[in-house]
């Protein structure tokens, strides 16, 4: 006969091998003290060979250390497989455990009782039911009418959701024409700097448009390209100018144009 025990992982097998027979070297005479039977997720059956008995150990494991906790001893009985089923289907319904079997059943027992007791008075209860018949039936009315007002109040304030939606939506797209009117208007007054800025510095502005004014945007452009043009201020020999009247708009032209030779 073949016995195939659960023994899990090497690794666990290994590490609870060696907790349980430390004796089982060169030095102790490998000796063994216990066999182990089963491997479950932190307990271990094993066979103590000194008293002949089984017994069940727990263990942890932390960051691949075992360590072993409590012992108690544990039988193994002969049933057949439907015994077997059956107190299966009881330890699952004990916590996985057999320990307060006797309890829950006496508790049963004492719930049959209750049961008993508890329909005797349902029989004394169902004699008052018809008193109240009459009265739920004026619920009933009653939750009729307020359900046909609630409808009611439901569909106004559908109709009123649909009104918002619809004015938020006209009211997000009014904001986002008025920007792309407000972007087109910063992006002429860049285009009006083409040839007198580098070609980085005004797709710079043009990446960063949303971060300005349109006046902001005018004045620092212009700024900028006093900044690289310092000549058209000095006082070598330049084109004299006189104010005018035909003003042209945008970027540094708004600032020259008012002067004419």
């Amino acid at each position: 006969m073949r016995i195939n025990f659960n023994l899990g992982e090497p690794q666990a097998f290994e590490a609870l091998h060696s907790l349980l027979n430390p004796n089982f070297t060169e030095e102790g005479s490998w000796t063994l003290d216990f066999c182990i039977c089963e491997i479950a997720e932190n307990y271990v059956i094993a066979k103590n060979l000194k008293e002949d008995c089984f017994t069940k150990i727990s263990y942890l494991v932390e960051e691949g250390n075992y360590s072993l906790g409590e012992q108690e001893n544990c039988f193994m009985i002969n049933v057949s497989e439907a015994e077997k089923t059956s107190l299966d289907a009881v330890k699952a319904q004990n916590g996985d455990s057999f320990e307060k079997a006797e309890e829950i059943y006496s508790t049963l027992e004492n719930l049959q009782n209750t049961i008993s007791d508890l329909n005797n008075t349902i029989s004394e209860l169902n004699g008052q039911i018809s008193g109240f018949e009459q009265k739920i039936e004026e619920g009933n009315n009653t939750i009729a009418t307020l359900t046909t007002e609630r409808d009611t109040a439901n569909e106004n304030y559908a109709n009123a959701q649909a009104e918002v939606t619809t004015l938020t939506e006209e009211n997000e797209g009014l904001k986002t024409y008025k920007l792309n009117i407000e972007n087109n208007e910063k992006l002429a007054v860049i285009a009006a700097y083409d040839n007198k800025l580098s070609d980085d510095v005004l797709e710079s502005y043009r990446g960063r448009v949303s971060e300005f004014s349109l006046d902001e945007l005018k004045k620092d452009l212009a700024f900028n390209f006093i900044e690289t043009n310092p000549s058209i201020f000095s006082n070598q020999s330049q084109p004299q100018y006189v104010p005018k009247d035909n003003v042209v708009t945008g970027g540094i032209e708004e600032v020259l144009a008012k002067y004419k030779k």
